[in-house]
């Protein structure tokens, strides 16, 4: 279940952190744009973002727009980054003071060479159902078997990203 907590007053001044989320909708704004997130300020655990992300003043990221003081783990981005903003990059928009750990975003599909953040890995589609690849520190098993695992993967597909096990 996607969890979302949210400490402080407003969402410009607010730490937030997110846990086994999902976003699969295209993104257009202006200023911080995400698959996910637009900015982000607290931890982002286990998630990940398929649509397409559009820009067009300030930074755009596959996942994140604007990544400040946070800490990002096992998560990755599939979606096509564009737009006339700046800069654009294929998991994070921009970034400040972060850590980034076994994280990925597609750069086939982002159209984007660069992740923005560092500790965030650019994998071809075959790569990303690998789970010899994705697996290290991800709480991943193959579709179809049992247990409390976050993630599911589908080796046998070109095309089964990583994908979040659901409630059982």
């Amino acid at each position: 279940p996607c969890q979302w907590v949210q400490e402080g007053e407003t969402s410009t001044s607010a730490s937030t952190s997110i846990s086994q989320c999902y976003a699969s909708g295209t993104v257009v704004g202006s200023i911080n744009v995400g698959g996910l997130v637009g900015g982000a300020n607290g931890s982002v655990t286990d998630s990940y973002a398929t649509g397409s992300v559009q820009t067009n003043v300030g930074s755009g990221g596959g996942l994140i727009g604007l990544l400040g003081s946070s800490g990002v783990a096992r998560c990755w981005s599939s979606g096509a980054v564009g737009g006339s903003g700046t800069p654009q990059n294929g998991f994070v928009g921009s970034s400040g003071v972060y850590t980034v750990s076994q994280c990925y975003w597609d750069r086939l599909y982002a159209a984007q060479a660069a992740g923005g953040a560092t500790g965030a890995t650019g994998l071809m589609p075959g790569q990303m159902v690998d789970s010899a690849v994705v697996a290290a520190g991800w709480d991943i098993a193959p579709v179809g078997s049992g247990g409390g695992r976050v993630w599911l993967i589908d080796s046998t597909s070109a095309f089964s990203f990583p994908h979040l096990r659901g409630p059982s």
